[in-house]
Order: C-alpha cells, then structure tokens, then sequence
C-alpha cells in the first residue's frame, strides 16, 4: 500500500467519520479509485447515494460522465470526492444533481 494512497484513503475516512457517513458497499477499482455506497442521515431520514471517490489531478467531464452513469443505473445520486478541482466542462455535471467535495 503506497503511502500517497493510504493518506488519500485515510483523508477519506476521516470526513465520513467526522460526517456521520457509513460505508454500506466499497469497490476498490485502482489504488486510487474507488466506487461506493453510502448512507447517512438527514432530517428526511437516511437516504443513500453512489460515492465515486477518485484521487489524480484533474477531474474531467469523462470522469463525472461516467460516475453519473453508474449513479443512474442503480437509481442513485451522486456525490464525487477528489483531491483535484473539476474542470470546467465536469462542472456542468453540478446543474444536474451532482454533489461534489474536494478533501
């Protein structure tokens, strides 16, 4: 396990901890990818959400595109957590729905 990963990883956990955020399915795809299902609460009762967490530099509209279309084939929104910034046609994705946090 790299370091750079197991920091990234560990940053992760951190927020869901820290957010109340339980990890109900993870997919590891790379060492740096990951795909979730994740569930917390909120004052309309718990509601569950695919988590596409990904660690590179840039995060493209072919990332999100693609994360969105996993999140639409299990009927699920989608929340997308990097280390990078989206770029600027990824951001149209957040007119649709999208939630993304940058850790």
């Amino acid at each position: 396990v790299g370091k750079r990963r197991q920091g990234f990883w560990s940053k992760i956990e951190s927020f869901f901890v820290e957010n109340s955020i339980n990890i109900v399915e993870k997919n590891e795809l790379k060492r740096t990818d990951f795909e979730l299902i994740i569930s917390f609460n909120t004052p309309f009762g718990r509601l569950k959400y695919f988590c596409k967490v990904l660690q590179k530099s840039r995060i493209t509209e072919k990332d999100v595109s693609s994360a969105f279309a996993k999140a639409k084939l299990k009927n699920l929104p989608l929340i997308f957590i990097s280390n990078a910034s989206l770029d600027v046609v990824a951001e149209k994705f957040l007119e649709l729905g999208v939630f993304f946090k940058r850790l």
